[in-house]
């Protein structure tokens, strides 16, 4: 999925995956769009303490089996870099059969081999149901410039990256994915 901006695409994500008579178990420092995205879904919300896999096992021991669960994290916490424990959180979730969302917007093109973020970074990709992240970095443009053509190169990151796409092109590579992964949205 593409969408114009990472805000937007957790706005998306969440509800996407779950809804009324579900869970979702956010960490206490995520992003304001994740908040408003759990927030949306109409899901019942339990918020961890920050970076806190033990009381987020906890929650998920304590909730119902009835509904879907569903826990969202930051990778790279903007606010003070710090890295989410994605290995013990994705162990957490596996144990759970819980979806994981990881939003790696802070993450991608900094951490993990080449850059390509927290997921890759501890070797979770498997229990990981969606990863969010944005078009706005300079590496993340220059991957879609080479893999999908885009028309306009020169577009400032702030301008919305829809019209700019080849669809033809992006077609032919999963409605532009890269390498099985959403370019500025989800996977």
């Amino acid at each position: 999925m593409l969408l114009s901006s990472g805000f937007l695409a957790n706005l998306a994500v969440v509800p996407a995956l779950v809804g009324g008579g579900d869970h979702v178990y956010s960490d206490e420092l995520n992003h304001a769009s994740i908040v408003d995205g759990c927030r949306l879904s109409g899901a019942e919300i339990g918020r961890y303490p920050h970076a806190d896999a033990d009381v987020l096992h906890a929650l998920l021991s304590r909730s119902s089996d009835s509904g879907k669960r569903l826990v969202v994290t930051d990778g790279v916490f903007s606010m003070d870099g710090d890295l989410a424990p994605l290995d013990r959180i994705a162990d957490v979730t596996r144990a759970a059969k819980a979806m994981l969302v990881v939003d790696d917007a802070h993450g991608e093109g900094v951490v993990g081999s080449h850059g390509r973020g927290i997921v890759d970074h501890f070797g979770v990709r498997d229990a990981v149901t969606a990863e969010v992240g944005t078009l706005e970095g300079v590496r993340s443009r220059r991957r879609l410039c080479l893999r999908l053509r885009v028309c306009d190169r020169r577009a400032p990151p702030t301008r919305p990256a829809l019209p700019l796409l080849d669809w033809s092109v992006a077609s032919r590579y999963g409605g532009g994915a890269s390498r099985g992964r959403g370019v500025g949205g989800v996977r």
